[in-house]
C-alpha cells in the first residue's frame, strides 16, 4: 500500500504507552513521515498487546511533545474548525493514505470522517487514533466544551 503516517503521531503512541506502563518497540524512523505499511503494522502491534483505548488516548501527551513541529501545529489550533484545518494541512504535508473530512462545525459540535481511498477504508487501529488525537488536541483551545460526533460517511463530500 502507497502512503505515508507522521512520525510524530507514532512517537506519540509510543510515549502513551510508556506513561500508561506498556511498551511496543517504537519503528526505526529517520524524519518527519515514515511508511504507511510500517505505520500500519506498528498499530496492530499496540492493538494486539493492549486494545484501542491506549490509542484514544494518545492526544493526552500531545502537550508533552509541543517541541515537534506538527504537534506544536495542532496545540496552537484557536477552535475547532482551525484544529481540524491544521489536521488536513498536515494530511497533505506527510501525504497521508488517509484523510478526515469535515462534515461540519457547529458551535458544540463536530462532525468528521477518517476515510481511505476507495475499498481500503482505514482500519479500526487508525480511526481510534485520529479519534483521540483529534478530541484531545481540542483541550487547549477556548473552545473546549464542544463535543465530537465521529461519522463515517459511504463517500467523501
Amino acid at each position: 500500500m502507497d502512503g505515508f503516517g507522521s512520525s510524530a503521531l507514532v512517537a506519540a503512541v509510543g510515549r502513551a504507552l510508556g506513561g500508561d506502563g506498556g511498551v511496543v518497540p517504537l519503528p526505526d524512523v529517520g524524519g518527519a513521515v515514515l511508511s504507511y505499511e510500517v505505520k500500519r503494522r506498528y498499530l496492530a502491534d499496540v492493538v494486539a498487546r493492549y486494545g484501542l483505548p491506549p490509542l484514544l488516548r494518545v492526544g493526552r501527551v500531545l502537550p508533552e511533545m509541543r517541541g515537534d513541529p506538527a504537534v506544536s501545529v495542532l496545540l496552537a489550533a484557536d477552535g475547532p474548525a482551525d484544529l481540524f484545518e491544521r489536521w488536513g494541512r498536515l494530511e497533505r504535508f506527510t501525504g497521508s493514505r488517509n484523510r478526515v473530512v469535515l462534515g461540519g462545525v457547529r458551535e458544540r459540535e463536530v462532525c468528521a470522517a477518517h476515510v481511505g481511498p476507495p475499498g481500503a477504508p482505514p482500519g479500526p487501529a487508525a480511526d481510534a487514533l485520529v479519534l483521540g488525537v483529534l478530541t484531545a488536541s481540542r483541550s487547549p483551545a477556548p473552545a473546549s466544551a464542544w463535543s465530537t460526533r465521529y461519522c463515517r460517511w459511504s463517500t467523501p463530500t
